[in-house]
């Protein structure tokens, strides 16, 4: 099976550092300073380059608390990388300035995501601070008056599961058109909270009404679950490879190289004795993934529908 020459998106964990407390939180955020060296990150985005990734997916905690975010990201575009950072939307304001000064020297190659999972602050609330809820709206906003359209990313839970259409109307209203769907999975902070996952019941629902809000919603929605091949009919089976191994390569605030975001336990090598390289054509873990795993035995291996 075709194997990319590197890692189509490089996800760096540059900080756990973070403005809220958020109960299901991957990376298990707080308020200490437990971040990445800066020239460490450097490092990492010249080999991107050389190698060929595709794009730069900088996660938190909250990137815009890391020290040198914006000559991170700078230095990063410059060198022709397609950049994305996930904020809960709390400092988009104080740095719009950088943030439009970046957008309009590099345009869409830099993407923004504000972090919203309802339409009210109540239905937002259910994993996260009620209060970020407008702030967030207004980091929307304020992103669309420079022109730049955010990507909203949503936990899917048990509070706002039924309220999606409602959500994506909207979303609408504030010119919002692209949306990506993430159904709650328990780890990091949120690894004690495995009854809040969605039932198969709740999950087949969501899969069979996408289409027909993609089309009403009029925009990208995008939702990406192991679940749409384990519970459709092989007819309407649309699915990805997995993308550990094959798409996608993560780094922790630690350094470590994993995976991918549910498998962050799964140390590959470190950034400080190994190089990207090294680890995405040699690791024992990926070769297995890629060949003697699950996914070697899956239907669907070979299908490949990925879109950044």
């Amino acid at each position: 099976m075709y194997v990319p020459k590197a890692p189509l998106v490089l996800g760096i964990d540059l900080t756990r550092k973070c403005n809220i407390s958020c109960r299901h939180c991957v990376l298990d955020a707080n308020e200490k300073d437990d971040s990445l060296p800066f020239e460490q990150v450097i490092s990492l985005v010249d080999q991107a380059f050389q190698l060929g990734v595709q794009l730069l997916d900088f996660n938190g905690g909250e990137p815009l608390l890391y020290p040198g975010f914006f000559s991170l990201v700078n230095y990063a575009l410059e060198k022709g990388l397609n950049i994305i950072f996930i904020s809960n939307g709390i400092l988009i304001s104080e740095n719009l300035d950088e943030i439009k000064k970046c957008y309009d020297e590099f345009g869409p190659v830099l993407q923004i995501g504000i972090s919203l999972d309802g339409h009210n602050a109540e239905i937002h609330g259910y994993f996260r601070p009620k209060e970020t809820f407008n702030v967030s709206v207004e980091a929307i906003k304020s992103l669309m008056s420079i022109g730049l359209e955010p990507v909203v990313f949503c936990v899917i839970n048990h509070s706002n599961i039924k309220w999606i259409k409602e959500f994506l109307q909207f979303l609408s209203t504030l010119g919002v058109s692209r949306v990506r769907l993430l159904p709650f999975i328990p780890f990091g902070k949120g690894a004690s909270l495995g009854y809040e996952m969605l039932s198969d019941e709740e999950m087949c629902w969501l899969i069979r009404n996408k289409e027909k809000w993609k089309i009403e919603f009029k925009g990208h929605l995008s939702f990406e679950t192991f679940h749409e091949f384990i519970l459709m009919p092989d007819k309407q089976k649309k699915t990805s490879s997995c993308m550990a191994g094959f798409v996608q390569l993560g780094v922790s605030t630690s350094g470590d190289f994993y995976p991918c975001a549910y498998m962050m336990d799964c140390s590959l090598g470190t950034i400080y004795k190994n190089s990207i390289k090294e680890i995405w054509m040699e690791s024992p873990v990926l070769k297995s993934l890629r060949k003697d795993g699950g996914c070697a035995t899956c239907i669907c291996r070979s299908i490949i529908n990925y879109k950044i």
